[in-house]
């Protein structure tokens, strides 16, 4: 059964563990057309929660804001994640992102290795799931 956004008209951000299973939304991402929404992603000091996250909303209108929430080093992974992008292009983000999983252990297995960034996107109208985007850290370096 396909993941439903806990967050309608967003993409949900999680930090997950491919070796058990373990996942921690982080917070939502992307535009529902009235709303955009930023999300700003750091390790977390706490190995429990192995990324922090916050999220801000601005009007999806306002340039200024979104620009601004940049600025304050707030992303809309939404965006840069889309799996519409160039492959080059997904790719080049993804890499960017690992150092945020990169050695980190999941809280459920203690097993380093399985600790992911994903992006799931709601279903596009005439499409039976959503598509998930992932971020992995790489398995030699662990």
């Amino acid at each position: 059964m396909p993941m439903r956004s806990r967050f309608p008209g967003f993409a949900t951000v999680r930090v997950a563990c491919s070796l058990c299973g373990w996942f921690r939304v982080l917070g939502h991402t992307g535009s529902n057309g009235t709303v955009r929404a930023f999300i700003r992603l750091a390790p977390d000091p706490t190995s429990c929660n192995v990324v922090w996250s916050r999220v801000i909303e601005v009007p999806a209108k306002s340039e200024a804001e979104a620009w601004t929430a940049r600025l304050c080093g707030y992303r809309d992974l939404a965006e840069e994640w889309h799996w519409r992008r160039s492959h080059a292009q997904l790719a080049g983000t993804l890499r960017d992102s690992k150092w945020l999983v990169q050695g980190r252990p999941c809280p459920r297995c203690k097993r380093l290795g399985g600790a992911r960034l994903d992006v799931w996107f709601d279903p596009e109208p005439g499409h039976t799931s959503g598509v998930l985007v992932m971020c992995e850290a790489d398995a030699s370096s662990e």
